[in-house]
């Protein structure tokens, strides 16, 4: 949201935020985008829903672009007199079925909660983006919605940050990182929850079908690093998993990769694969349908639909087949080009300004 507000041209924005700003707002501060915080002392969606309509009513915007579930409902509920065009975006594969057989008893009570007041006030908005087909379809047919009035907007990045090295430039990355030129770096970058499937990766590494000189980097940190790291320790393959944890420097790491590897369970949009991608790196990913649509063709990556055991035969084979790893890499390359965030950026403008035009 804050690499499209930064680079809007066609429409003026201000982002409004309920409970607080940080760590955001002073990027977008600095970037010079009007920044005001609601301050709500508690996660009341009541009070946020009242103090949200005051601003409206101080202010009047022409459009209204809400994010995420909790300000769905409340800007859902702030418009619910107003005369004002009501955008929402699905960002994730929210009540999709591998969400549902991986909830215990508690967690789908509540997600269940969640999908009736989602599907009770969906109506009151006018258009949805998505950010991918895949997540689009999947809500419109969970909220009751008119597919029609979902329009898919894929998120994107600054390709500019990314891009191939040059085997000198990789070279010296490399040393940089303290990587041995004689071992070869799988490479995942994603938070280390269990939906991102990083054990996976770690099992299929103690296979014997993975040579023993592969080694596996995980990017990103989050609730499950003390479970990974007791994983690798178990099946004794610590000394070849290394956890950097959260990082700014993701695209040379990508430039010094071998290979990257996603086994996500489900995604939203893959934007850690598009990065992989606009680095020229051969990809290793789940076989689920956004990563196909992001890769835009099914000659892009390997896609690997199994267990830990054809995880580690397809490891082995894009190891041990350079030209089929170079081929990989230049056509997950050349889709890279479809995410562009100057091109999605365009695409939100427009939609604004078709929106203001025919306001209710």
């Amino acid at each position: 949201m804050v690499e499209i507000v930064r680079r809007l041209s066609l429409t003026e924005a201000a982002v409004v935020t309920l409970f607080g700003d940080e760590p955001l707002g002073a990027e977008l501060r600095g970037a010079g985008v009007v920044v005001v915080n609601l301050g709500m002392p508690t996660r009341s969606l009541g009070r946020a829903t009242a103090a949200l309509e005051r601003y409206i009513a101080r202010t009047l915007p022409d459009v209204i672009h809400s994010h995420l579930f909790r300000a769905d409902v409340v800007a859902r509920n702030a418009l619910r007199f107003a005369r004002i065009p009501l955008v929402n975006t699905f960002v994730n594969d929210s009540y999709g079925l591998v969400r549902w057989r991986a909830s215990s008893l508690l967690p789908a009570v509540s997600l269940a909660r969640v999908l009736l007041l989602d599907r009770a006030t969906a109506p009151r908005v006018d258009v949805f983006t998505s950010n991918s087909g895949t997540v689009a379809d999947s809500n419109a047919t969970a909220l009751g919605i008119d597919r029609r009035t979902v329009r898919v907007i894929h998120r994107g990045r600054d390709l500019v940050r990314f891009r191939a090295s040059s085997p000198s430039e990789r070279a010296r990355l490399r040393s940089e990182l303290g990587w041995s030129d004689s071992r070869f770096f799988i490479v995942n970058v994603a938070r280390l929850i269990s939906r991102k499937n990083q054990a996976l990766l770690i099992d299929a590494l103690s296979k014997g079908d993975v040579p023993a000189n592969v080694d596996l980097v995980l990017v990103g940190d989050g609730p499950d690093r003390s479970l990974l790291m007791a994983q690798a320790r178990r099946l004794g393959v610590i000394d070849r998993v290394h956890f950097l944890g959260t990082r700014t420097d993701v695209p040379e790491i990508l430039c010094a990769a071998d290979v990257f590897a996603f086994p996500s369970a489900y995604e939203g949009f893959p934007g850690a694969l598009v990065e992989a991608m606009a680095s020229q790196k051969p990809i290793i990913a789940s076989d689920i349908p956004v990563h196909r649509e992001t890769l835009g063709s099914g000659d892009g990556a390997i896609f690997v639909d199994g267990d830990a055991n054809a995880w580690a035969r397809a490891l082995r084979h894009l190891v041990s087949d350079s030209a089929l790893a170079s081929s990989l890499a230049e056509r997950a390359f050349a889709a890279s080009s479809n995410y562009g965030i100057g091109a999605v950026a365009a695409a939100h403008d427009e939609l604004y300004v078709e929106l203001a035009g025919r306001r209710r």
